[in-house]
């Protein structure tokens, strides 16, 4: 069986067998595909391009996501905002939840001068507040 051809449960033996060559790694891109097709299949290609208009269709094939780390924090904080309502957390107590990070808030503020993680998070609450149907 070619190598490209197995699923995610047999990675454990790709990387045994080929011991992690430039080529074999390159094949690991291939295990994305299946989900991107499978969504694709779903939404029709008007609508992948509408809502991914970043990674547009190419010859009607998905191409792989441009990585933005400003749009995966934005991303990463309404996740986490979404979370806090269906767990029932108030503001207060997300506030001092996301004090009892001190590497995360550390690193933002050397990079952003704020503890900019917590600030889009307090953000995201107060604008979900209420609009979310829990």
């Amino acid at each position: 069986m070619p190598i490209y051809s197995l699923n995610q449960n047999n990675s454990k033996n790709i990387v045994s067998a080929c011991n992690l060559k430039k080529e074999c790694i390159k094949k690991f891109n291939n295990f994305a595909r299946p989900f991107a097709e499978d969504v694709l299949e779903e939404i029709g290609p008007e609508k992948w391009n509408e809502w991914f208009s970043e990674n547009p269709l190419v010859d009607g094939i998905p191409q792989p996501f441009k990585w933005d780390e400003e749009r995966r924090l934005n991303l990463r904080c309404e996740l986490d905002v979404v979370y806090a309502h269906l767990y029932g957390i108030s503001k207060d107590d997300l506030d001092y939840i996301l004090g009892t990070f001190p590497i995360v808030k550390r690193k933002n503020e050397a990079k952003y001068g704020v503890y900019r993680t917590r600030d889009l998070i307090l953000e995201y609450y107060e604008k979900y507040e209420g609009a979310l149907k829990i």
